[in-house]
């Protein structure tokens, strides 16, 4: 069974490589861009009212992870309301945005920045061991080839009573019917370009060992 397993995921990495190659070149390029996307930052400001209802979020103890950080705007958002926050992203050029962004906001060492980590394939010991709270990831899960592993990953990142919160498209609103400039070229690095139904996102959740699933269309 073991060797099985490991002959399997030779081949899934080397796929899988290729749509995270596709995603940190498409990444790097839009850093400068990425906030002047219309609607993005109405989203995230958004996505970050709707985190904040949830009374989940504390300034006093919740530390974040931020998966998939990009360039920190959903971190910007609900930055007043976690102790700390911990991004990561596969795109050099976004993290470092993100921590100069951070720094602008007068972030102070430990309380707000991001690493450049591919969670399922390198080694995580950047992370120093850290566990959270609560684990966000925000219209990036169309851009994961193996949804549920990365789920598994983020879970194993968790405090025992931690909260994962997934933001993306609901199944029947394609992505690639968005008025979007990425339309046409956006299979190269969108896996999943219809996004998700909630029982798929039930099954993923449940299957990475999580409890009490909530579906809410935002």
């Amino acid at each position: 069974h073991e060797h099985h397993h490991d002959h399997a995921h030779v081949h899934q990495h080397s796929h899988d490589h290729s749509y995270i190659q596709a995603n940190v070149e498409h990444f790097d390029k839009m850093v400068d861009e990425y906030e002047n996307i219309p609607g993005a930052r109405e989203l995230m400001t958004h996505i970050g009212a709707t985190f904040r209802k949830t009374g989940v979020f504390s300034k006093e103890k919740t530390n974040v992870l931020d998966f998939a950080c990009g360039i920190g705007m959903l971190s910007r958002e609900i930055f007043p309301i976690s102790k700390s926050i911990v991004g990561i992203d596969i795109s050099p050029n976004s993290v470092k945005a993100y921590n100069h962004r951070a720094a602008e906001l007068g972030a102070q060492p430990g309380e707000m920045g991001a690493v450049t980590l591919d969670i399922l394939h390198d080694d995580l010991a950047v992370l120093g061991g850290a566990k959270f709270d609560v684990a966000v990831c925000s219209m990036a899960y169309h851009h994961f080839e193996h949804p549920d592993e990365i789920t598994r990953a983020l879970v194993a990142l968790l405090n025992p009573d931690g909260h994962l919160f997934v933001v993306d498209f609901l199944h029947g609103h394609p992505l690639h019917k968005a008025k979007s400039p990425l339309s046409g070229e956006i299979e190269g690095y969108v896996p999943h370009v219809n996004g998700f139904s909630a029982e798929q996102m039930r099954a993923t959740f449940e299957g990475a060992g999580l409890q009490d699933f909530k579906f809410d269309e935002v």
